[in-house]
C-alpha cells in the first residue's frame, strides 16, 4: 500500500527519577527534603530551573562538549544527567544575544542515553530554544514567548504530534540566560515523528515508500558538514542560503506555480532565489539517503505539487489528496492561521 506522505510540523513537570548508576542520570529520592541542594535564589518563581556546568570549556556550534545538567523545581533539585551540548540555529544564532541549544543526554562513557525529562518519552536529543532578542539593535522577536508553545499545544489538541515543550529558567556556566523552552528535537522515533526506519538497502517498490523527513528551511552550519571556529558562524549569512545537490532538491515550480527555468543551486542570494523553494534531507539524513531514495521522494514531492497546481477545484475531483495525509494536512494550515491571529 503506498505510504501517504504526512505533514508534520515542528513543534518539556513530573520527572523519572529511578536510573541504573552508569547512565550518567544521578537517582534522586522521590521526596526530597528541604534540607537537600539547593540552586540560586530564584525567589517564589514555580518554573523548573536548569543549570548547565561545561567546566571551563566552551560552548561550540560543533561538535556537542561535555556538560552536567542539573534541574530544580522549587530550588528542590530533581535531576543530574550528563550531557553534550552546542549552539543551535543559524539566522537566530547571529542575531540573538540569547542563544538556543541542542543537547543530548549522555552515560558516563560519553554516549548517547535515553532519558525521560519532565514525563516526556526517554529520548537522547532535546533542544533548548531562546526567542531572539538583541535590544541594542531593537530586535525582539515574540515579545509573550508563547508562539511556539502555543503552537505545538495547539497541533496536539488536534490529535496530531508536535514536540512536547516546557517552560524552564536557564543558567549557564554561573551565567543566568532568561526563560527558554525545553522540547523534544524533531526526528523519528515511535513517540516522536512515528515513521519507519528507512536502510539504503530499502529500494525496492514497496519499502522505498518511507518514511521520509524533508523540511523546508534555510541551511546551516550542521547541513553542510562546515568545520570552522565559532567565529566564522557568527559573521557567515551566505551559510543561510547555500543549497547543494547533495543536501537538497529544489521544487520545479516558483512562487507563482510557473515551472522554475534557471538552474538550481546558485550562489547564495543571487537575484531570483525568492523564486526558489529547496526541500531538504531529513530523515535519511542527506549523508545516508541513496540515489534511488532521493529520486523516489523528489518525485513524490514533484507529483504533488503538480496534483494540487493542476487539479480543478471548481469541479469535486482531487488528486492531490493521494499524496498527503488529509486530516494532518488541514490541521497544519487551521493551527498556523490561529498562532497568526
Amino acid at each position: 500500500m503506498k505510504n501517504l506522505l504526512k505533514v508534520t510540523i515542528g513543534l518539556f513537570l513530573l520527572l523519572f527519577l529511578a536510573c541504573k548508576s552508569d547512565t550518567g542520570v544521578t537517582t534522586i529520592p522521590e521526596t526530597p527534603t528541604p534540607d537537600g541542594p539547593f540552586a540560586v535564589e530564584i525567589g517564589d518563581s514555580d518554573i523548573p530551573y536548569i543549570v548547565i556546568d561545561t567546566k571551563g570549556t566552551s560552548i561550540e556550534n560543533e561538535p556537542k562538549v561535555a556538560a552536567d545538567m542539573t534541574i530544580f523545581v522549587n530550588k528542590i533539585e530533581l535531576q543530574k544527567t550528563t550531557i553534550g551540548i552546542e549552539f543551535r540555529g543559524s539566522t537566530s544564532f547571529r542575531l540573538s544575544n540569547k542563544k538556543s541549544y541542542g543537547i543530548e543526554t549522555w552515560d558516563t562513557d560519553g554516549n548517547d542515553t535515553a532519558v525521560s525529562f519532565f514525563d516526556f518519552p526517554e529520548e537522547e536529543d532535546w533542544v533548548l530554544i531562546g526567542h531572539v532578542v538583541n535590544q541594542s539593535q531593537g530586535v525582539i522577536f515574540d515579545r509573550t514567548l508563547m508562539y511556539h508553545h502555543f503552537g505545538y499545544q495547539l497541533f496536539r489538541k488536534m490529535g496530531q504530534y508536535a514536540s512536547r515543550s516546557k517552560f524552564v529558567e536557564v543558567e549557564i556556566n554561573g551565567e543566568y540566560q532568561g526563560i527558554y523552552m525545553f522540547m523534544e528535537k524533531l526526528k523519528r522515533d515511535k513517540n516522536r515523528i512515528d515513521i519507519k526506519k528507512l536502510e539504503p538497502t530499502d529500494t525496492d517498490t514497496e519499502s522505498i515508500t518511507g518514511g521520509y523527513i524533508i523540511k523546508i528551511d534555510k541551511t546551516a552550519g550542521g547541513d553542510l558538514n562546515i568545520n570552522q571556529p565559532l567565529s566564522y558562524f557568527e559573521n557567515n549569512w551566505d551559510d543561510d542560503a547555500r543549497y547543494t545537490e547533495g543536501i537538497s532538491f529544489r521544487s520545479k515550480y516558483d512562487i507563482n506555480r510557473n515551472i522554475v527555468d534557471f538552474t538550481p543551486y546558485n550562489r547564495p542570494y543571487h537575484s531570483q532565489q525568492f523564486l526558489e523553494t529547496y526541500f531538504l534531507y531529513e530523515y535519511p539524513k542527506a549523508t545516508d539517503i541513496t540515489a534511488a531514495q532521493k529520486t523516489y521522494i523528489q518525485n513524490y514531492i514533484n507529483d504533488f505539487e503538480t496534483a494540487l497546481i493542476t487539479d480543478d477545484f471548481n469541479t469535486t475531483n482531487r488528486t492531490y489528496t493521494d499524496y498527503i495525509d488529509l486530516p494532518s494536512f488541514v490541521d497544519f494550515f487551521l493551527s498556523m492561521k490561529f498562532v497568526e491571529m
